[in-house]
């Protein structure tokens, strides 16, 4: 009876193994294994494996309040740690663990006298209206000293594009500027 010889070809993912009668393979390589046919003859079995890498990486990403990242088919909008796993080109896994958080705006304004102060500095501002719900032309600096009682809030907007509105504040104009007080005593 004749010896008989088979030849395989075989990629698996970091991690797997293939095994041939009894042996078993984790590592690429070409391998020869001596098994015993069904006959009682030599058989040889010629073993080229590919073991392909499966991947993990780490992204840390901080996202506007109210956005969303997508990875693969998933999308995530709340802080936290997520784990993806993806397939790679030769069929692997790929694993991304997203540490995902917000970017912290301070939304805070302060009133000194007549002004009005954005509490977080160096971002851009837009200082605007309540009650008519419109930009003010030419209040973008980090202070606004508005010129009549009203309503204001103002749009900041940091370098990672995140925007977001103060609360409204009821501004009151006060008369303590150019007030002398001997015009108001009589005696």
């Amino acid at each position: 009876m004749p010896n008989s010889a088979t030849a395989l070809q075989r990629a698996i993912c970091q991690g797997e193994e293939v095994n041939v009668g009894t042996m078993s393979f984790s590592q690429s390589g070409s391998y020869e294994v001596n098994l015993v046919n069904s006959n009682g003859c030599d058989s040889i079995v010629s073993l080229d494996l590919t073991v392909n890498p499966t991947y993990r990486s780490n992204l840390e990403k901080a996202i506007c309040e109210g956005n969303s990242i997508v990875i693969g088919n998933q999308s995530f909008s709340q802080p936290g740690q997520y784990e993806v796993t993806l397939t790679s080109i030769s069929g692997c896994d790929s694993v991304i663990v997203l540490n995902l958080s917000f970017v912290p705006l301070n939304l805070s304004v302060t009133q000194l006298q007549n002004i009005l102060k954005a509490d977080m500095d160096g971002l851009q501002y837009q200082w605007f209206d309540c009650s008519t719900g419109t930009a003010i032309p030419g209040a973008t600096a980090q202070s606004f000293s508005p010129t009549a009682n009203g309503n204001y809030a103002v749009i900041i907007t940091d370098t990672n594009a995140c925007t977001d509105t103060s609360l409204c504040l009821e501004f009151v104009l006060s008369s303590t500027t150019g007030f002398n007080i001997s015009d108001r005593v009589n005696i």
